[in-house]
């Protein structure tokens, strides 16, 4: 499975919003496991009634409006799975006072047949998703236990698109509550014991390591400056901020205690926790020392390649930085060398390799 798991990160790579594409990758796993037809479902738990995406193969039109006519019931469902700890859940396993009776007894399955193997994967976040496996016959055992074992590829890949989903969302909430800094690099959430609740982007705290250390999911602050400012955010309730120099950059450092996140479900938000946030206002600073560390740039180089990249035309380039034309050649020359271009257009490629999400 593990090639299905990457032919969907290709599609997602390619065109996230593509349903024929998904539906290529339905297609491969419904032929995988022994399948007529599929259904692939994400639901925002924070706006049920209007927060669908489904992707659906080999269904035919009647029985999808049917499939569709049951959100409801299914929100309701997905809501109570979205609260289990256990990274798959067999729908059909669940617990019959877990379940609606709607959805046990009269939901038909999408194309009509009786056998359902239906999925869902439950995530610490505002997503969870349902994967409708379906045939003419009903699973065996060892049906059931293959189609299970198959799924770790698919909660890889369902994973990569919760994720993406869910920092798009969080990073709106983050920014709310910490004044729209912008830039946002990464955070990490801590109950009042300092213990880690949940972090995105651990590399981000490698460039606040004089301030910051996360160890045995603990986080410790070195700074007393910043210690104040955490205290001070825990008990007033409210959001501070905090300038983090290392020797080539500046951060900020955002705290907010987590009474000032919405949209976010129980276990996510610890009531006394505090939310740290690091921010990059100019937005480059990852992509800098990106350059810097793995092609051996200057700091000058880095910023004056990172430029050029997105406005390659020295004479442009150089009144922008207010630097001499000549300057700007001669840097672009040497990231050239250092990097192994041999063209401009080669240069402009590798750094969108790395500037690029």
């Amino acid at each position: 499975m593990e090639s299905y798991y990457q032919t969907i990160l290709n599609l997602i790579a390619q065109s996230p919003n593509s349903d024929s594409l998904f539906q290529s990758f339905l297609r491969l796993l419904t032929e995988s496991t022994g399948c007529d037809s599929a259904v692939f479902l994400i639901t925002d738990l924070n706006n049920l009634g209007d927060s669908h995406s489904d992707y659906i193969y080999n269904v035919p039109v009647e029985h999808q409006n049917i499939y569709e006519s049951y959100y409801d019931q299914i929100d309701k469902t997905n809501e109570t799975i979205s609260t289990c700890r256990q990274d798959l859940v067999f729908v059909q396993d669940l617990p019959e006072a877990l379940t609606s009776r709607e959805v046990e007894n009269d939901f038909m399955a999408p194309n009509g047949y009786k056998g359902r193997a239906a999925f869902a994967f439950p995530r610490s976040n505002n997503y969870v998703t349902n994967l409708y496996l379906c045939r003419d016959g009903d699973f065996s055992e060892n049906d059931r236990k293959r189609l299970a074992r198959s799924t770790h590829s698919i909660r890889l890949a369902v994973q990569e698109i919760l994720n993406n989903e869910r920092r798009k969302n969080f990073a709106r909430s983050l920014l709310n509550a910490t004044g729209s800094l912008g830039g946002l690099l990464g955070y990490v959430i801590v109950d009042d014991k300092m213990n880690v609740v949940d972090m995105d982007s651990d590399l981000v705290f490698l460039f606040v390591k004089k301030q910051i250390k996360i160890e045995n999911q603990k986080v410790h602050i070195y700074e007393p400056g910043l210690a104040n400012i955490l205290d001070m955010s825990a008990r007033f309730g409210a959001m501070m901020t905090y300038p983090a120099t290392d020797s080539d950059f500046t951060y900020d450092i955002a705290m907010a205690p987590t009474s000032l996140l919405r949209g976010l479900l129980p276990w996510e938000i610890p009531p006394k926790g505090v939310v740290i946030a690091v921010y990059d206002r100019h937005r480059c600073v990852i992509h800098l020392k990106k350059l810097m560390d793995c092609y051996g740039l200057t700091r000058t180089e880095a910023e004056t390649t990172l430029h050029f990249s997105q406005k390659p035309h020295n004479k442009l380039l150089a009144s922008e930085l207010s630097k001499a034309p000549e300057t700007v050649r001669t840097h672009v020359k040497r990231a050239m060398h250092k990097m192994g271009a041999h063209s401009q257009s080669e240069l402009v490629r590798l750094v969108l390799s790395i500037t690029m999400p």
